[in-house]
This record gives structure tokens, sequence and C-alpha cells, in this order.
């Protein structure tokens, strides 16, 4: 069995019984870049925050469009807000926030002061390996995990369950990942060591191996 997750941040329980090798994240180029509506609103301005909340049930959409335009204005800081799947874009265009559909976070979260997010696996990889602080308010399955591993590898602040995320906790993680920084520090740290663990060669080379055909990788 391969685990196809990062042991630096996501290490397989001691306690499994099942026989294992864990590869590493299997990152995959973005094979295209960003869209240019993206491209000019992170270069019109200081690096922005990534606001996204991916498949957790937003019932209110509106609600929290005009809750981001509240926190943008209390941090002075600038928005990428991901549509998600509730669809999330507000009537009521502002300059500092802009809403984008699927982009590619290789390319994206490298340009972002912090990502904040649910606390999805991938999300969190993305971030991880792009160096940068990041808060995860989880709704559910192993976001909670996610979150618990964030605040325990100092690369982001303890933050509150999504049901119970307010304007105000986002508002103190956005702060936080700001004004600490041992979360860049250490963020900066954890994505040199996945940058070099490979897990998509090492998976590859692994389903080669168990096969008996030789690795198209070069070495």
């Amino acid at each position: 069995m391969y685990v196809a997750a990062e042991p630096a941040l996501n290490r397989v329980n001691e306690r499994t019984l099942a026989t294992y090798t864990q590869t590493g994240y299997m990152f995959l180029d973005a094979g295209t870049g960003l869209p240019g509506v993206v491209n000019e609103f992170i270069a019109a301005g200081p690096p922005p925050f990534f606001i996204g909340f991916g498949s957790n049930p937003i019932y209110y959409p509106e609600e929290l469009a005009h809750m981001f335009r509240r926190i943008a204005s209390q941090t002075g800081r600038r928005l990428i807000v991901s549509k998600g799947w509730a669809g999330l874009e507000s009537s009521d265009q502002a300059e500092d926030i802009l809403y984008v559909d699927d982009v590619p976070y290789e390319l994206l979260f490298p340009k972002m002061a912090a990502v904040i997010h649910h606390g999805g696996t991938g999300t969190m990889a993305y971030a991880a390996r792009a160096g940068v602080p990041q808060a995860a308010f989880p709704y559910m399955a192993d976001q909670f995990t996610n979150r618990k591993r964030i605040f325990e590898l100092g690369i982001g602040p303890k933050t509150c369950d999504f049901r119970k995320m307010d304007e105000k906790a986002i508002v103190e993680a956005i702060n936080a990942c700001v004004s600490t920084d041992s979360y860049r520090n250490n963020a900066n740290y954890l994505a040199e060591t996945i940058r070099t663990t490979e897990g998509t060669k090492q998976t590859a080379d692994l389903i080669e191996k168990e096969f008996g055909r030789k690795t198209g990788f070069p070495q």
C-alpha cells in the first residue's frame, strides 16, 4: 500500500497495522499559468490573502460576501476568494477583493501572504509547499486533524470550527498570520522538506518496480 501524503505534514498513524510506504504528495505540474485578471490583481498591491472553503456547505453566500468586504476593510488586506462549490461571489464588487474559479494553487499560493481555508488535505499541502502561513476552519472528517497539525507545526494560529466561524475569527486569523514571524519561518522550513520529497517520482518508481518495468523518470 502506498500513502501519498507528506510525512513531515501528515505521518501515518503508528498504530496502523497494514504494510505501507509513505511516498509524499503527488504534486503535478499546473500546466497553465494563472489567469490574467489574477496576475493583474496580485501585481496591483501587496500580496493578498487567499480565502477558500472548498466543498463546505455555505447557505448564505451573499452574507458571507458582505462579511469579506468588512474583513478587507478591517484588516487593510486584499483578498482573493475562491468561489468554491457554493459559488461565492458578490453582486457589489470591491477593488480589494477578487473572486476566482478554480486556479492552480501551485502557482497562486506562493504569491499569497497567507491561506485561509477549510482544512482540506490538498489545500493544506499546497499552502505548506508554498511556504506561507495558513489557518484552517474545519467542517468535517480529516479537516479537524489537519487543523490540529497546522497549529502543532507552528505554521498557523489556533482557530475555531467552520460552524462557529465569524467575521472576528477570520480577522484574528489574518492578523495572526501577519504578525507572527514564526509562522512564516516554520512554513518556509517545512516547504523545503516537502519540495525535496518528490512524491510523484517515488510513487511512479515503486509502481514500476512492482510490475518489473523501468521507470521513465530521469534518474
